[in-house]
């Protein structure tokens, strides 16, 4: 996991020129939305419908600038034959608030037998101080394919 923490650190740096959009909504000012999170994939089944997209879930906690430290669960599906992803993001705060987002992203191979990914998640809301949420984050993703573990930064900005 620490070569898979030094790849991201690289990758995220080759990123920071990435120009995050100002989000605006009518409930408040809008704030940055940046953090971390380490997950892993808890189950991976392929859809009825077709074998090559693969309904996942995939959990873990990070720190982030309005939530703390706090856990995620990721609904989503994986497209194998194009590593196009789409899904949820349900973050949950320490006192039990809930953030949702809905995302889109491609991933492609990396060196190590690694994917990289960039999701780009636009936020729906969610619970207490979340509910009128709206905003944006990209979330920059490693995923390791051998051990299902992930590792990821995000930014963006979050109106509440």
């Amino acid at each position: 996991m620490k070569s898979l923490h030094r790849q991201l650190v690289v990758i995220v740096a080759c990123l920071a020129s990435l120009s995050i959009p100002s989000i605006a909504s009518a409930t408040g000012k809008a704030v940055p939305f940046k953090g971390n999170w380490f997950g892993h994939t808890v189950s991976a089944f392929p859809t009825p419908a077709d074998p090559f997209v693969i309904d996942t879930v995939a959990e873990g906690d990070g720190v982030a600038t309005q939530l703390g430290h706090y856990s995620m669960v990721s609904p989503h599906f994986s497209h194998i034959l194009t590593l196009e992803a789409d899904g949820t993001q349900i973050f949950e705060a320490a006192n039990g608030d809930l953030l949702t987002a809905s995302f889109t992203g491609q991933f492609a191979p990396a060196p190590g037998g690694y994917l990289i990914g960039v999701l780009h998640a636009t936020i729906t809301g969610g619970t207490g101080r979340f509910r009128h949420a709206t905003g944006s984050y990209t979330f920059h993703i490693l995923f390791d394919p051998a051990t299902f573990d992930s590792i990821a930064v995000f930014e963006g900005a979050i109106a509440k």
